[in-house]
């Protein structure tokens, strides 16, 4: 049914989303979105989203919320909505999101099982972000995230697909994320499922797409 490549990634200099005071959140936006004005595409701050923007936002699945537990819980969510906002590029695939649970969620979505396109959409937004802004890394952990589980890549690809109980059996047997259509903790409907790597740390980006395409193949296998 589609397909979704993420990347979080953190900025060097500041504080982690739950360590961060508003004044600080704030400066994040302020210096991404001076960065994606080199970006074809248009910002949204969720401090002054309109209902049309935000209906918009929510049919395409470009828009975050604050309804997380965990990231309450963490700080994270602390100071809503001041600091965040959304950029939607030009073609309407990618995007960023700004101080969600990273600084930077950098994604694309592609209309079926095309992983390709959505890799170069994401790769050619991050190379205009980098050519201004270094990230938190670590030459043992790889990139550094809110999250432990997204160290590394800091990278997850995932596909919407309706699966069959059988073919649900054959991606588990690839160590895959299996979920509900609306991400972590959402009930599986109609038996659509949001598959998705599991790892992030000792993988490669190319390592991944690979697996994640090997186990699709595998389990849509006549």
């Amino acid at each position: 049914m589609s397909s979704r490549i993420r990347l979080a990634r953190n900025i060097e200099g500041f504080h982690f989303p739950s360590a961060m005071e508003r004044t600080e959140r704030c400066e994040v936006l302020r210096v991404v979105a001076d960065v994606l004005r080199d970006v074809p595409g248009r910002l949204y701050p969720l401090n002054r989203l309109a209902p049309e923007h935000e209906r918009a936002l929510r049919r395409t699945k470009m828009l975050f919320d604050n309804r997380d537990r965990f990231m309450a819980s963490a700080g994270i969510l602390d100071d809503w909505p001041e600091g965040r906002a959304v950029f939607v590029a030009a073609d309407g695939r990618a995007g960023v999101w700004i101080n969600e649970e990273d600084h930077l969620r950098v994604f694309a979505i592609t209309c079926g099982y095309d992983m390709a396109s959505a890799a170069d959409a994401v790769s050619g937004l991050l190379e205009v972000i980098e050519q201004r802004l270094t990230f938190a890394f670590s030459r043992r952990l790889g990139f550094l995230t809110s999250c432990p589980g997204n160290l590394g890549t800091g990278m997850r690809a995932s596909v919407l697909v309706p699966c069959s109980p059988v073919q649900v059996r054959r991606l588990r047997q690839w160590n895959l994320e299996l979920r509900g259509a609306r991400g972590e903790g959402s009930q599986v409907v109609d038996g659509i499922h949001a598959v998705a790597n599991r790892r992030c740390l000792g993988l490669s980006e190319a390592d991944i797409l690979e697996r994640l395409d090997a186990a699709i193949a595998h389990a849509f296998a006549a």
